[in-house]
C-alpha cells in the first residue's frame, strides 16, 4: 500500500491552508505563523503580513540588547523590530 493511499485523521493543521509541512519545498514549509508577545512594545492582536525568518531572530535580539553583532556573526539576520509593530 502507498503511504500516499493512507488516509490520517489530522487534529492541528500547522500549516494552515498551505501545502506542506517544514522539510517541504512548498508554501505549507516556509508561511509558517510567528507570534510575538511583548506588551511594552507590541499591541495585542497586532497582525504583520512582512516576512520574517528564523535567522532574523539573532539580529533582532541583539539590537534589543543594544548588542552590536561581530562581522562574521549573523551575516544573513535582520532587525525585525518595525514588522512586529
Amino acid at each position: 500500500m502507498a503511504i500516499s493511499s493512507i488516509k490520517l485523521k489530522v487534529w492541528s493543521y500547522p500549516s494552515y491552508i498551505y501545502y506542506g509541512i517544514k522539510a517541504d519545498i512548498w508554501d505549507g514549509g516556509h508561511q509558517i505563523p510567528f507570534v510575538a508577545r511583548w506588551p511594552a512594545m507590541i499591541p495585542a492582536g497586532t497582525i504583520s503580513q512582512e516576512p520574517i525568518f528564523l535567522t532574523d531572530l539573532i539580529g533582532t535580539v541583539a539590537k534589543i540588547l543594544g548588542f552590536d553583532l561581530p562581522g562574521n556573526a549573523g551575516e544573513d539576520s535582520h532587525n525585525i523590530l518595525l514588522a512586529l509593530y
